[in-house]
């Protein structure tokens, strides 16, 4: 009894232990099914997109083909980061297509162009705006960009705001500045000036005299120095002219005289009015009483008041030196070390005694670390050595003596945070690749990696292990990407899908390739469904994971007031602008507002800032999320603990 006995509690106690050493998988966003909760962060395998509306991950080229065009009223209703049309009311992708591409709606176009007649084309400039209307704005119903009809102009009330402004006089008295309730920009006559302050003409006298306040405003006037005065710092002053010898450049601010030279003079060395005489070679040059003797610019040089001529040395010749027989330098060509004219450096040659001894194209760097002589190469590569950043290719840093692009150190390299290393992992201090298929049921084993894990197969359970997911490793191809579109003409902060009628898109097919085979390589690792083909992309692309610099699309326009994020005039209303402005990572549609025009010339009320929200066309790319921890250990051990109990008893 007790042998059989004991049996089974062997039995149970192997049971038990290989049931607690399971880990069960719950995913909840890499799955081919999910629900409306997990909708905004499922991550389908490459090849499939992520239905929203039937709640599955489905083929990629179908989802694309069913929501090209389709009717739609709120851009909720539109997969695959496309929008909802304002004017058309179909389902478009966002700003993919260049200049004279075909379109179904104005938002498939790259910023300021408008779909015309099924062709992405510019808008016509229109000049047909009256007073007191709208200008400077896009209307894409008619596809025009309307300014103001002559001779309105058109100004801001309050940025963005612009509408056409008219030109009138007023006299002295009356009012002057701005109008911006019956659209004036009021002037003063001729002779009088507007006081700002008061919003006046007044009448302009120039009366004030030597030493008397001027460029000054009084209630009713404007005072400003009489001939031959001059206003500086708002005083009158008179000009003296000098002669030889006397000081020159000089303000007198208690006399409020300004000495100023005579014509034949010149204001030499010491403030000191003097004649300038030109000397030839051999001649004698400096300050002679009020005479000022100079060389022939640019071929002789002064050298212990003698003139001496200035020459270009060849190889072995004199240079960065003066002396009795003339200024030495080299000929273009050439290099200066020790006194001495040398020729500048081939490949491979030695650049020890001098950094900048090297041909055009090369640098002169180290190939080996430590104390190994300088040598005129190739600027580095990525990982090649460096001590500088100059001696790395352009758009490379030198970072713990290793070219980089990300400012980084390569794999291999000793680390403290992911952002040490190119690759974006910092794993046990050392930076390794980001790519990994260690065991989960949890998100929180897989925070190295993607922070997310997989069950496998597109479930969303599993009573086995997952797999972390290794997609962090292609944020750079994704990067690149985003550079890419934005180099040819999109936008490129905007998320984006692939669109295979767009020859933006098509440009960067190879970006898209290589990123779309990252992720599937990630995924199919992880266990996930496999893989499907996408119309004119290769998703079996070969990669770098840590892929060359590629420069960012800049722009340059001034700074002013924003309100929705965008990437071209395509993301706002029909009469919004969009924007970009230094030192801002972004654009923003700028909104306008109608005012109600009145008549009178003094304004009773101003219209003050008129912003308005305009439409946030942004599209979303939904952060990839996999699995959440529900474990049955502690099931487990209470029934193993039960089991120990019962067989207690049974052995007593």
């Amino acid at each position: 009894m007790q042998a059989s006995l004991l049996t089974i509690y062997c039995l149970f106690f192997f049971i038990a232990v290989k049931v607690v050493n399971a880990q069960t998988c719950t995913a909840s966003s890499l799955i081919s099914n999910f629900t409306s909760s997990q909708a905004l962060s499922v991550r389908c395998q490459v090849g499939y997109a992520a239905d929203t509306h039937q709640l599955q991950c489905r083929p990629y080229d179908v989802v694309f083909n069913e929501n090209y065009g389709k009717p739609c009223n709120f851009t909720s209703e539109c997969l695959l980061s496309f929008v909802c049309s304002d004017l058309s009311k179909i389902c478009v992708p966002s700003k993919s297509r260049k200049l004279g591409e075909p379109c179904l709606a104005r938002e498939s176009c790259v910023a300021d162009l408008a779909c015309a007649n099924g062709i992405c084309a510019p808008l016509v400039d229109s000049y047909e705006k009256k007073l007191g209307e709208k200008c400077r704005y896009s209307d894409y119903t008619t596809n025009k960009y309307y300014y103001c009809a002559s001779p309105n102009k058109c100004d801001y009330t309050t940025y963005p705001n612009y509408y056409c402004f008219e030109n009138v006089y007023n006299g002295v008295g009356g009012f002057c500045g701005i109008n911006e309730t019956s659209f004036q920009f009021v002037l003063c006559n001729p002779g009088s000036l507007c006081n700002s302050k008061t919003q006046k003409c007044v009448t302009t006298y120039y009366n004030a005299t030597l030493g008397d306040a001027c460029n000054t405003f009084t209630t009713d006037s404007f005072i400003d120095c009489k001939s031959p005065f001059y206003c500086d710092a708002g005083k009158c002053f008179a000009s003296a002219f000098v002669g030889a010898g006397e000081s020159c450049n000089y303000k007198n601010t208690t006399s409020y005289i300004m000495n100023y030279c005579n014509s034949n003079f010149f204001c030499g060395p010491g403030s000191k009015c003097a004649t300038s005489i030109s000397s030839p070679l051999g001649g004698y040059c400096g300050l002679n009483g009020t005479d000022y003797y100079s060389c022939a610019s640019g071929t002789a040089s002064c050298y212990i008041d003698k003139c001496v001529p200035n020459v270009k040395s060849n190889v072995g010749g004199l240079c960065e030196i003066v002396n009795s027989t003339g200024s030495f330098s080299c000929n273009s060509s050439l290099y200066c070390f020790n006194n001495t004219c040398m020729e500048k450096g081939n490949l491979g040659q030695s650049c020890e005694h001098n950094t900048n001894s090297c041909n055009l194209g090369l640098v002169c760097r180290s190939v080996l670390l430590g104390s190994s002589p300088r040598t005129c190469e190739n600027p580095g590569k990525k990982y090649d050595n460096c001590t500088s950043v100059s001696d790395c290719q352009r758009e490379l840093f030198c970072k713990r003596s290793k070219c980089t692009n990300l400012n980084g150190d390569p794999v291999g390299s000793t680390c403290t945070f992911h952002s040490d290393c190119d690759s974006g992992l910092c794993l046990n201090n050392i930076c390794s690749l980001n790519y990994n298929e260690t065991t989960c049921s949890s998100d929180t084993i897989c925070s190295n990696y993607e922070s997310k894990c997989s069950c496998g197969s597109g479930k969303s359970t599993s009573n086995s292990s997952g797999k972390c997911a290794s997609l962090k490793r292609c944020n750079a191809l994704q990067s690149n990407i985003n550079v890419c579109l934005g180099n040819n003409a999109r936008g490129p902060l905007l998320t984006t899908i692939f669109d295979k009628y767009s020859s933006v898109h098509k440009a960067c097919a190879k970006e898209f390739s290589q990123y779309y085979s990252c992720l599937r390589i990630g995924l199919t690792n992880a266990g996930n469904v496999p893989a499907l083909p996408i119309s004119g992309l290769d998703i079996n692309a070969d990669f770098d994971i840590d892929p060359a610099p590629t420069k960012f699309y800049k722009c340059g326009a001034t700074i002013s007031l924003g309100t929705n994020t965008c990437s071209g005039n395509g993301d706002c209303v029909a009469d919004e602008v969009c924007k970009c402005y230094s030192g801002y990572f972004g654009s923003y549609c700028q909104s306008k507002v109608i005012p109600k025009p009145s008549n009178p010339i003094v304004p009773n009320k101003s219209l003050g800032n008129n912003n308005g929200g305009g439409s946030n066309r942004n599209e979303t790319n939904p952060t990839s999320g996999f699995a959440a921890n529900n474990s049955k250990e502690n099931l487990l051990l209470l029934t193993f603990n039960m089991i120990i109990l019962f067989l207690g008893i049974s052995f007593q």
